[in-house]
């Protein structure tokens, strides 16, 4: 069965293009070992096995050359280390000489929530976990350490002789050491990652949005206006206030004496809203206590900063519907 249109193109663009980052970041070992490592992945293999996690198939090809290239790049900067020399050395000596290409096999490894660097007879091989890494980039200090410590992993030598429990105990022991250091460096999303994301890879903005800290800003003037990053907020907020909203009574049709309105975010798909607009009807006037009552009492939003006719709020953690 052929590949996916967008996974051939994520192929032609993000892994063979000589302009993309990973044939740039083969360049650089090349330079340093003199030979290209060599890496081919089964497309058809990890797509199957990663097409249920990551949704858009459009999206695995950038997400596997991310976590390659970072890879690639921790690779590069060992052998390009004079305090690692003699793990460069080593490698030679796996390779079986000097004039030997690295191999890397990748595949996904289903039971494995982090990227798992290993050494075989046919060369590296890296297990892809199937959830999606959104920051491949920040993922280069795991392989980095992955890689210093691949050498030391019981039964990748072939001359030794331990029992397959021990060695399998004991890889297992190693490859939580390693996950201990993912957990440290790929912290979630929140907290302050040390590499800019990649636009190919990042989620969506309605993806995005939706995780804390959440940020409200009211601006009061004639009409009221809340900016929000967090649609669900806004939503309480706007089928609150018409729900309570008062009606005027001369007119015929009875039409609320707010008009509020919710305004859909222009970066996200679907219905994702990050303003409400609240104008007033033609005697009624506008007040900001109720709305700020809402934000701070039934939303639990901390305030951070205001002045005569703005107020800036923050929620750190997490709001449930």
């Amino acid at each position: 069965m052929p590949l996916p249109l967008k996974v051939r193109m994520g192929i032609r663009d993000e892994w063979d293009s000589p302009n993309c980052e990973l044939q740039m970041a083969l360049v650089d070992v090349s330079d340093t070992l003199g030979t290209v490592p060599v890496i081919k992945p089964d497309w058809s293999v990890l797509v199957a096995a990663l097409e249920p996690s990551y949704g858009d198939n459009g999206r695995i090809v950038p997400g596997v050359a991310g976590l390659v290239t970072a890879w690639v790049r921790a690779l590069a900067e060992l052998l390009a280390d004079k305090e690692h020399e003699a793990w460069g050395e080593t490698l030679l000596n796996k390779m079986g000489g000097a004039n030997l290409s690295v191999r890397l096999n990748v595949s996904a490894d289903p039971e494995s929530e982090v990227t798992v660097t290993k050494w075989t007879e046919d060369g590296f091989e890296l297990l892809l976990p199937q959830k999606e890494n959104e920051n491949p980039r920040a993922s280069l200090p795991l392989h980095k350490a992955a890689l210093l410590a691949v050498f030391d992993e019981p039964g990748a030598d072939a001359e030794e002789d331990w029992s397959e429990v021990v060695v399998a105990d004991q890889v297992r022991a190693a490859q939580a050491a390693i996950a201990d250091v993912h957990a440290t460096l790929l912290a979630p999303p929140a907290a302050v990652s040390g590499y800019i994301p990649s636009v190919k890879t990042y989620p969506r903005p309605e993806v995005l949005l939706q995780r804390p800290p959440y940020h409200l800003i009211v601006s009061w003037g004639g009409t009221i206006e809340i900016q929000g990053s967090h649609s669900p907020s806004l939503e309480f907020i706007a089928e609150y206030l018409k729900k309570w909203c008062r009606t005027d009574h001369s007119r015929t049709d009875v039409p609320p004496v707010f008009k509020i309105k919710l305004h859909e975010n222009q970066f996200a798909l679907g219905a994702v809203y990050d303003r409400i607009t609240i104008e007033p009807d033609r005697y009624a006037v506008t007040t900001i206590p109720t709305v700020l009552a809402l934000i701070e009492n039934a939303l639990g939003y901390t305030p951070i900063s205001s002045d005569v006719r703005v107020w800036h709020y923050r929620r750190d953690t997490e709001l449930k519907a």
